[in-house]
């Protein structure tokens, strides 16, 4: 074996490569800047502190990356891999993190720099002097510790405080103890999974296979990261967000090496998040007043190093704005905070709604109970354990027909609760919408409490009148919805009675939720979300409320107002409301014309689509539903295409209306479309959302399947009948007869993910796998062949050595500009300048618009970049670019540059002369800008001359 080398060539070969790797993570590198932007996917850097640099990838990619620094004298892959075993074994700078190394072409390791990341000259200077050192057979300078922290362990247990911490009560249960109906976390769980999240009802175009993650599995799949991981968890109103959340906390603590922290966002009252840790929290978890700076350096420390698991639970009740209290955290998840994991919760209208800061992380969706009932027989008879004939029958009046909308609401773990707890107490009549299982619940209720906390139909009566207006107040007011300071409660309880907030605390209506931290007065709140939103709902006496609203001299339109839109929905619901007065208001926002485009129309047909779930005797309810499911499935003839956020926001009116409406319509559209798509479209959201296993649905599927089509059609089709039907004879038959016929390895990958799907492990489609990893040359394609194989049959031989893909980062719309922000000024006003001169060529309008959105990310304020990104806009017909302008836009402009931005951007969109693919991304950004503003600002703004 011959001896190794440290002479002048390696050690220009090992310089070349960290000094590669520097200038990119930097964004320093002096090379074709649309060739890094495609190499940025393909190394992955992350910085954990100023010295300290993490990169994930591929040995090919490390050699792309040399052949942009050096390409004179570029790298070859033996080169790189002894520059990288110099790294580890000789300058001692590289901890490799990766659990297979053998044989294997990924890379994931770590390098410690010896000063800080932007003193390129002072860490040049140190590669020479201990490369010397070490040839010479002399010592290197001491490596820098890590984020500060000792490493002889920590200095507490963490773990323990940690874990101490977690809430892991269930949140129905203030309403159910008191006579031995307390239940834990483990006693009624029912383990629903979340599936990547998308804001489509119908995923029948999409070709991503949609893996529902338990906690468990959640956990694992993403426990291991290194890098800082970002995940909201979103659903509506009483999914199981927060329990999905208790049961991911319990989860990490299954192991000293993470560390979640819980913490319930509405507590931060204003405060921010790093404030919150740094005094309330620790004070209550160490059970101490005093917080000495080492026990804050400790917990720090744990942060940088990654070992954090920031639990932020419903985002939607931190009072301000959506889109305000987005922006607050996403700015504190930058700074020191920034090396946390995060995982956070907030219902699904609020997640959507006006300009999200946080839409970045990886979202996913709460499932509700599936449809074969299952679920819910297992949740019913958990719950009547100790009288399973009582739960039986509950379970065969659920089961009847009549009362199928009831049924579509307990699909929710919150609502099934109610209705448990109800029939436990009245065994009556099943309601049949929100409102009235509310309605019923808090009368049984009061029934139930006699004994402990008696009260007359008088005090129930003035109870509910207080509570009432105690939440429709809360509702009223910023910033503080969902938490109640003491005077405020005082002052509303005080004008009907001051001793019902004495019943209305004993009977677990209301809690003391924490105190202030300037006033030391206690903050108070209802038990559960949805319980204020009902209440409320009971105080509006007319619709006309909802329409306009005067709140201290401000004209509200709460319709418009997605914070607002389960408390119109449960009014709907109201059995005391007269039929006449539902049919006037939802008359008003059927025939809604706002002047302005039609934004707010579409907002009030959908409310109205949705509302139809409430109040389905609607005289207009057959065409809101006809009109829903064109714009949601229907390929226009001869006209343009609809533009997105009209397609999306009318799926997800028909997935919360009525489902005795939606099915027949679905049924009819299905009977009268000759168009294939729109077909398949509608069949695979009706079997699989609407009616699950409906028949007219899957005879739809295998009809198209039937005809001659091409391959990949042909797979989409198999996968959704598939979903709606997984023992389909016409699926299985398609699949086996590709798998035996097809010669192309991508079609036959898919063909086998499909059937081994539908029937993990199955001999053919392993069989098909196996031979295609034995034939495959290219290392892309035999990653992807064996992330197939690890998916049908996860104990194949093949895949236990198969290192899975990389787990990578979310990555902020501004990660980029905070990597920029941390360069000199000298370094930016050259990137500035070099971007100018670029400019100044005669370029194609993609490579202009790429260097604008690069001097947005150099000088945001910059003169020409608005103007220019508008103008792409009125002219850009490639989807890229287009994308790229509105998206960038709508990082850029704030609200206040509104009255300046949006008069030309209508401009453009009302221009018949503007491409139709224009016009769409136009008419993204005013439907963002539309969440942004309440109806009447937009609507002046509408209006203003150009």
């Amino acid at each position: 074996m011959p001896k190794q080398s440290y002479g002048a060539i390696p050690k220009g070969r090992s310089r070349s490569l960290l000094f590669a790797l520097l200038d990119f993570a930097n964004d320093s590198l002096d090379a074709d800047e649309e060739q890094i932007d495609r190499l940025r996917s393909q190394i992955e850097t992350q910085w954990q502190s100023s010295e300290r640099l993490v990169v994930r990838t591929k040995l090919r990619y490390l050699q792309t990356l040399s052949r942009l620094a050096t390409p004179d004298i570029p790298l070859t892959l033996p080169q790189i891999k002894t520059a990288l075993k110099h790294f580890t074994n000789f300058l001692e700078i590289l901890e490799d993190n990766r659990t297979i190394t053998r044989g294997s072409e990924n890379w994931h390791f770590t390098l410690t720099f010896w000063g800080d990341r932007w003193d390129r000259e002072y860490n040049l200077g140190c590669f020479e002097r201990v490369w010397e050192s070490r040839r010479s057979g002399g010592v290197a300078p001491e490596k820098t510790l890590i984020s500060g922290v000792e490493k002889k362990g920590d200095r507490r247990n963490w773990y323990r405080i940690c874990r101490d911490g977690l809430n892991t009560r269930l949140t129905s249960n203030p309403l159910t103890a008191g006579d031995g109906m307390e239940f834990d976390l483990g006693d009624l769980y029912v383990p629903l999974g979340v599936v990547k999240n998308s804001f489509s009802d119908s995923n029948a175009e999409e070709e991503i296979e949609f893996i529902s993650y338990t906690p468990q599995s959640f956990v694992e799949n993403y426990r291991g990261s290194t890098e800082p991981q970002r995940f909201a968890i979103i659903g509506e109103p009483g999914t199981g967000k927060t329990t999905f959340l208790q049961q991911l906390a319990l989860h990490l603590s299954d192991t000293e090496i993470c560390l979640p922290v819980w913490i319930s966002l509405a507590d931060l009252e204003g405060r921010s998040l790093e404030d919150y840790l740094t005094t309330t929290w620790l004070r209550k978890v160490l059970k101490q007043f005093i917080i000495e700076p080492e026990i804050l350096h400790e917990f720090v420390g744990l942060i940088a190093q990654g070992r954090v698991w920031l639990l932020l639970d419903a985002l939607d009740e931190m009072g301000d704005t959506s889109s305000r209290a987005a922006a607050n955290l996403e700015r504190e998840c930058q700074g020191w905070l920034g090396n946390a994991h995060i995982v956070l919760t907030c219902r699904n209208t609020v997640w959507h709604s006006g300009k999200n800061a946080l839409a970045y992380f990886e979202s996913y969706r709460c499932q509700s109970f599936g449809a074969d009932n299952n679920q819910i027989s297992c949740f019913v008879r958990q719950w009547f354990q100790h009288n399973l004939p009582l739960g039986d029958r509950l379970l065969e009046e659920l089961y009847r027909a009549v009362n199928h909308r009831i049924h579509s609401v307990v699909a929710h773990p919150l609502y099934l609760t109610l209705l448990c707890r109800i029939w436990q107490l009245t065994q009556g009549k099943l309601p049949t919408t929100k409102a009235i299982l509310y309605r019923q619940f808090v009368t049984a209720f009061y029934e139930w409490k006699q004994d402990a906390f008696p009260t007359t139909r008088i005090q129930q009566k003035n109870l509910n009148q207080a509570l009432a207006q105690l939440a429709l107040q809360g509702m009223q007011d910023y910033p503080q919805r969902f938490r109640f300071r003491q005077r405020e409660i005082e002052q509303c309880f005080d004008r009907i009675n001051p001793d019902l907030l004495t019943l209305a605390l004993q009977l677990g209506w209301l809690d003391v939720v924490g105190h202030s931290e300037t006033t030391g007065e206690k903050i108070y709140g209802f038990y559960h979300q949805t319980f204020q939103e009902y209440f409320a709902a009971t105080a509006i006496a007319q619709w006309q409320d909802f329409i306009q609203l005067d709140i201290n001299g401000k004209i509200y339109r709460p319709i418009f107002d997605y914070s607002w839109q389960e408390i119109i929905l449960l009014w709907l619901g109201r059995e005391d409301i007269a039929t006449a007065e539902k049919e006037d208001f939802l008359e008003i926002l059927w025939t809604w014309q706002d002047a302005c485009g039609g934004f707010y129309d579409l907002k009030a047909i959908c409310l109205v689509g949705k509302g139809l779930a409430e109040f389905s005797d609607f005289s207009r309810a057959k065409a809101v539903i006809q009109t829903l499911v064109q714009w949601r499935f229907e390929t226009p003839q001869n006209a343009p295409i609809l533009p997105t956020p009209i397609v999306e926001q009318a799926g997800i009116a028909l997935s919360r209306s009525d489902r005795q409406l939606t099915v027949p319509a679905l049924e009819t559209f299905l009977d009268q479309t000759e168009n294939p798509f729109d077909q398949w479209l509608a069949a695979h959201s009706l079997g699989k959302n609407h009616d699950p296993a409906n028949k007219k649905a899957i005879a739809t599927l295998e009809k198209l399947l039937q005809k001659d089509i091409d391959v990949s059609v042909k797979l989409n089709l198999c996968r959704s009948l598939g979903l709606i039907e997984p023992n389909n004879e016409t699926v299985l038959q398609t699949l086996t007869h590709l798998l035996k016929t097809e010669s192309n390895i991508s079609i036959l990958r898919k063909a086998a993910l499909r059937l081994g799907r539908l029937q993990p492990n199955h001999p053919l489609a392993v069989q098909t796998l196996e031979r295609l990893l034995e034939k495959a040359t290219d290392t892309h394609q035999r990653g992807n062949i064996l992330d197939t194989l690890a998916l049908i049959a996860p104990q194949n031989t093949a895949v236990e050595t198969h290192v899975k893909p990389t787990i990578t980062k979310a990555k902020s719309p501004r990660a980029k500009s905070r990597k920029i922000k941390q360069k000199s000024p000298k370094e930016l006003q050259f990137a500035t300048e070099t971007i100018l001169r670029k400019l100044e060529a005669d370029l194609p309008l993609h490579k202009r618009i790429s260097l604008i959105v690069k001097l947005s990310n150099y000088d945001p304020p910059h003169p020409i970049i608005i103007p220019s990104l508008i103008e792409g806009l009125a002219i850009a017909r490639r989807k890229a670019t287009l994308k790229l302008i509105v998206e960038t836009l709508d990082n850029l402009v704030a609200t206040s540059q509104l009255p300046e931005i949006l008069p030309p951007i209508r401009d453009i969109y009302l221009n018949p002369k503007t491409p139709a693919p224009g016009q769409r991304a136009c008419y993204k950004l005013l439907w963002e800008w539309s969440k942004e503003l309440d109806y009447d600002k937009f609507l002046h703004l509408w209006h203003l001359k150009n």
